[in-house]
């Protein structure tokens, strides 16, 4: 069902890279050709670094994770969800990754051959190539590409590429979880917003500056990548 919804734009083509779909930006966008991974990276493609590199997060090393509502809750890492629940193996390839640090998102763009989008190439994919006004990532529907609880109850991340991509054939850009971005320094910063976050905060104008280790409220961002090309 996912490739045929990519399907919509003949201009765009879906490879594999990392284990992860991506599609390639044509360079009629007058960037530097990428690849861009199509969804937010999945529980599943983070069990796919795990089992091939026995790698351990910082999360599973000091036992405990914060879940919403700002607690730490003993055992929590990334094979849970933003409340601590754990999720089901055959639910692995549907929900964003969650509860891992930066270091945790370098490790496996290192494995994956892949790396983070800096803010301004996520800007550029926000907006198709920059050639939209859209509020959200390819709408002004807010409930066309975007997962919300402003309009609702939701209450936590939900699976990915379940609304409609933008142009480009990136899903949920807007909303489900922030995605983590590079800035040229120590700091990173976080895009998109999340689905309890203010809709203003959907657009590609939201932010939110990290330090490079800051773990904290990692149970609601994630992270999608890109390669060059």
């Amino acid at each position: 069902m996912r490739f045929l919804l990519l399907c919509w734009c003949s201009t765009f083509f879906a490879v594999v890279w990392g284990q992860a779909k991506m599609v390639e930006i044509p360079s009629k966008y007058d960037m530097r050709r990428l690849a861009v991974s199509v969804y937010e990276t999945t529980v599943g493609d983070f069990d796919r670094f795990v089992k091939a590199t026995g790698y351990i997060t910082d999360a599973e090393k000091e036992g405990n994770a914060v879940v919403q509502g700002g607690k730490y809750k003993v055992g929590v890492n990334w094979r849970h969800d933003s409340q601590g629940k754990l999720i089901k193996i055959s639910d692995y390839g549907k929900y964003p990754v969650l509860h891992l640090s930066s270091r945790d998102v370098q490790m496996f763009c290192r494995w994956a051959k892949v790396r983070l989008p800096s803010e301004e190439e996520w800007i550029f994919l926000f907006r198709e190539g920059k050639e939209s006004n859209w509020i959200y990532s390819g709408s002004n529907d807010i409930k066309k590409v975007a997962w919300n609880d402003s309009y609702c109850n939701i209450r936590k991340e939900q699976k990915v590429g379940m609304k409609s991509p933008n142009k480009l054939g990136l899903y949920d850009m807007s909303g489900n979880v922030w995605e983590l971005c590079t800035t040229g320094t120590r700091m990173f910063v976080l895009k998109g917003g999340s689905w309890i976050d203010s809709p203003a905060r959907l657009g590609y104008n939201g932010r939110w500056l990290i330090e490079s280790d800051y773990v904290r409220e990692s149970w609601l961002w994630g992270f999608r990548t890109v390669t060059d090309l």
